[in-house]
């Protein structure tokens, strides 16, 4: 599903929105591989963040007896929801450049061992 940049405006504190913009077709083909990296660090920060609140939010409402917090709590969920849902968005689009940056062969595979080179030397 695709934002609407109004709809993350009124949803975004200003420098949550410049990182949406960034995400977005023309601008996002301005950037190096690095420069996309640290955007893909921050929507990551800020999914779980969101996420996060979400769940806390569901917990506050679900507990709470009174029904002005419930409501309260119900209001912050359906923003939390939304920013949670925009950054899910966002790290997508910065992932896929990245993605597409980055040196692959296409006979060969990484090896998944934790970072440890398992070849021996004369191999």
């Amino acid at each position: 599903m695709a934002i609407d940049p109004e709809k993350a405006r009124e949803y975004c504190s200003e420098l949550e929105y410049t990182l949406f913009l960034e995400s977005l077709h023309p601008a996002i083909l301005e950037f190096n591989e690095e420069r996309i990296r640290k955007r893909v660090v921050r929507a990551q920060q800020l999914r779980d963040l969101w996420t996060q609140r979400v769940r806390s939010e569901q917990e506050r409402a679900a507990k709470s007896p009174s029904q002005s917090t419930r409501l309260r709590a119900t209001t912050g969920y359906v923003t939390a929801s939304l920013k949670a849902e925009l950054f899910i968005e966002m790290l997508e689009r910065f992932e896929i450049p990245l993605q597409q940056m980055m040196p692959q062969s296409k006979g060969t595979r990484r090896l998944d061992t934790g970072g440890v080179n398992t070849r021996r030397l004369g191999d």
